[in-house]
């Protein structure tokens, strides 16, 4: 007693330095010997630190706390006083969500000492709000260490085992791949939590898809032909149809990527589950596509497969090149490898699926740079892309539209789009001009501009309504739109609130939030999010880098695209920069996304095969035209999995 008291006395100061020092010296006293324990939680330490803990949100009175609570003298009393001191499991939380690494860890450990054992102590803290979210957010945090991995898991198991808490697929998915960890005592954590979670009905289902994903990668990467070739069926089948891709991103995560394209050099049945199961995981996002884009021989697989496999196979070839034509080296090896020219032949093969992905593979490598819509113009797609544009199935039309339309930033290919089109007899209208009542044929006549035709002159700074051009079509009975981007006063928001009103003054229904709404901005916002659900409408993302950077505001972009993901809303993106997708900031020193959470829901939203146009060096008379056009039915399909 005599040996703690001072500390005890300055763990009562006024002053957070002298009592954070006092905390720092008594928890290294409870680490060398247990006899200090009791003591110091008679002598009120748990309340102390506590009240230390909610002041300062540091790392040593979680420290102490972690010791005082920790099996041996004392213990029992010391986890009851601090569930009865008001605040505590609050505070414990906001050091979770917010604190230092370190601080985090250890309001990990304090949790998970308080709910072992002890059915009533698990169900007290799983009932506090914020104390799973909490822990799962340490759990699947990218930097966490595996300490605070492990203290967590170790959390989550305990009040699984007494309580029965609810996790997400994707919390669920993450523990699934610490089990596979190098650190053994985070793998025996994880595994005792999945355990323990699947003991409840809640998360029985979702364990068991789990597992199964697990000891399917690991068939994947038998050297049994056979196997291999099942594991990649079952995986497929498991993962498709899913509302979400995080078994797929499991499978990535637990190794599945190489294994897979090894067999696309198996037997057709081989090619065939790989090529499927590939186009799912490429899909997911940068880590798959980087996997692919570094295999020596993954990218002249698939084209071998693309040219000579069977017909599914090739339909899956060409979806998994599509998936990851937005990745410039990926582009580059698919140009060298010959995927142009087979993406080519496949425009005229009979089947619609095969149709659908290759066009949407070339309109994607066709935003890659002049270079490869030079490339495509040569490879002989264009008249194949011009009938295509004419099918009855709206996916084909729509995906050849798009590549048509990026391949138009070429002079070269624009001229001999516009010959193509004179020779289709379906392209070309009856009368001299279209109609307002034939919006298609407006879009297209907007298109065949003649040549000595002048252009619009240059807007003034501001946002004045423009003077109405007769290159852009009748927007009336377009479908209704509305704007999501960062409200910055810059550049690029000004550059759109010109193509805004350009887009208006030709009667199309396009909404975006005004500048000047002051006090009504986030009631506009609402409003307008609303009318885009009641009318099925689209979103129009203007991807800046940092688009959908999460910020104090409730309707900042970030909001924007949580709402367009939640209702299901389609989602047009508009590359305005070097780089795409968006890279908002986040990570622990960020304000307000710690976890990362904007680049997560970014990868949601606009996936891989999700095609976007690339204005960056379009002008916004141009920009202004490629979004009539899918307002009026022709721009680029959104495209699921298939």
């Amino acid at each position: 007693v005599a040996a703690i008291k001072p500390d005890i006395e300055k763990l009562k100061s006024a002053q957070a330095r002298e009592a954070l020092s006092a905390a720092d010296a008594l928890g290294d006293k409870c680490k060398t010997d247990d006899v200090y324990k009791k003591p110091i939680i008679e002598a009120g330490g748990i309340q102390l630190a506590v009240k230390l803990l909610g002041d300062t949100k540091d790392e040593k009175p979680a420290r102490l706390l972690m010791y005082l609570l920790a099996g041996g003298a004392g213990s029992e009393s010391a986890n009851q006083a601090l569930l009865e001191e008001p605040g505590a499991v609050p505070s414990l939380v906001e050091v979770l969500q917010k604190g230092s690494s370190e601080a985090r860890s250890y309001s990990a450990a304090v949790l998970r000492n308080v709910s072992e054992d002890s059915e009533a102590r698990s169900k007290a803290v799983a009932q506090q709000e914020g104390v799973v979210e909490g822990l799962v957010g340490l759990v699947t945090a990218p930097l966490s260490d595996p300490c605070a991995q492990r203290r967590a898991a170790e959390a989550l198991g305990n009040l699984a085992r007494h309580h029965g808490i609810r996790l997400s697929k994707d919390a669920i998915s993450k523990l699934a791949q610490l089990c596979l960890s190098r650190d053994e005592d985070v793998a025996e954590a994880a595994e005792d939590a999945l355990e323990n979670l699947a003991r409840h009905d809640a998360n029985k289902a979702t364990v068991d898809q789990v597992n199964a994903v697990k000891a399917h990668v690991e068939k994947l990467k038998s050297n049994v032909a056979s196997d291999a070739e099942a594991a990649a069926e079952a995986l497929f089948n498991i993962c498709d149809g899913e509302d979400d891709d995080v078994l797929e991103r499991l499978v990535v995560k637990l190794g599945g990527m190489t294994p897979a394209m090894k067999l696309l050099d198996g037997t057709p049945t081989a090619q065939e589950n790989a090529a499927a199961l590939l186009m799912l995981l490429v899909n997911t996002g940068d880590s798959a596509v980087r996997a692919l884009a570094e295999n020596p021989n993954a990218i002249s697989s698939l084209v071998k497969v693309l040219r000579s496999g069977a017909a599914p196979a090739q339909a899956d070839s060409a979806g998994v090149l599509r998936n990851a034509s937005h990745s410039e080296a990926c582009s580059k090896a698919m140009a060298e490898k010959g995927a142009i020219e087979g993406l080519v032949e496949l425009l005229s093969s009979g089947g619609r699926t095969r149709q659908r992905r290759a066009a949407g593979a070339l309109a994607n490598l066709a935003c890659q740079g002049e270079g490869l819509r030079t490339a495509i113009g040569k490879a002989g797609a264009i008249g194949p892309l011009v009938e295509l544009r004419a099918s009855d199935d709206d996916d084909v039309a729509a995906a050849a539209g798009d590549a048509l339309d990026n391949l138009a930033l070429n002079d070269e290919n624009k001229e001999v789009i516009k010959a193509s089109e004179k020779k289709a007899p379906a392209e070309q209208p009856e009368a001299e001009g279209p109609t307002a009542a034939d919006p298609a044929q407006a879009v297209q006549a907007c298109e065949q501009k003649a040549p000595g035709e002048q252009p619009e002159a240059k807007m003034q700074a501001g946002y004045p309504t423009p003077t109405p051009s007769s290159v852009l079509p009748d927007g009336k009975g377009a479908r209704l739109a509305m704007f999501s981007l960062r409200f910055d006063n810059g550049p690029i928001e000004a550059k759109f609130r010109r193509i805004h009103q350009l887009l208006k003054s030709h009667n199309f229904n396009v909404l975006m939030v005004d500048a000047d709404a002051g006090d009504n901005f986030g009631t506009m916002t609402m409003d307008y999010l609303d009318e885009l659900v009641e009318n099925k409408g689209l979103m129009i993302a203007v991807c800046t880098k940092h688009y959908g950077e999460k910020t104090a505001s409730p309707y900042s972009s970030f909001n924007e695209l949580r709402y367009a993901q939640d209702y299901q809303l389609d989602v047009l993106p508009l590359k305005v920069a070097d780089i795409y997708p968006p890279q908002p900031p986040s990570g622990p020193d960020h304000k307000y996304d710690q976890k990362g959470e904007a680049r997560k829901l970014l990868r949601m939203v606009l996936r891989p095969n999700i095609s976007f146009f690339d204005c960056c060096s379009l002008s916004e008379q141009e920009i202004a035209l490629k979004i009539a056009n899918k307002l009026l039915g022709r721009g680029h399909g959104v495209s699921g999995h298939g």
